[in-house]
């Protein structure tokens, strides 16, 4: 089992050269995208989306599709809402986005730094500081 580090791609990477992984670290939902097209997010996580769709024999074309369907359907207010529906959902579209950013960064960046840190610092008493 081969497991690789997340990454986070410059803001701007187009998506077909972000890794499978760092997509469904961001949205965990795209997960379901992947699996119905048969694309390994875990173990192989590390490849980029057009690498693993090159590898599956499927289109890259397809798949940004149904990714960005996943994306919309999520927040689809109804057609007939009113603007403050409409701003709800975007609102609440933004901070599940944030949330999912937020988790992502303390679980690969923040709590490895403080397990290394925990790990290697000398334990003094409260009272010796």
């Amino acid at each position: 089992m081969s497991h690789h580090p997340n990454i986070i791609s410059p803001e701007g990477t187009p998506l077909a050269e972000r890794t499978v992984g760092e997509l469904v670290a961001e949205r965990p939902g795209r997960s379901r995208v992947f699996q119905s097209f048969g694309i390994d997010f875990c173990c192989q996580g590390g490849r980029t989306l057009r690498e693993a769709c090159e590898r599956k024999g499927v289109s890259l074309d397809g798949v940004i599709e149904h990714l960005e369907a996943e994306l919309a359907g999520g927040y689809q207010p109804p057609e007939d809402a009113c603007n403050t529906y409409r701003a709800l959902f975007a609102g609440l579209a933004d901070l599940e986005e944030d949330l999912h950013r937020h988790i992502h960064l303390e679980n690969s960046v923040l709590f490895p730094a403080a397990e290394a840190l925990s790990g290697s610092a000398v334990k003094q008493p409260v009272g010796n500081l």
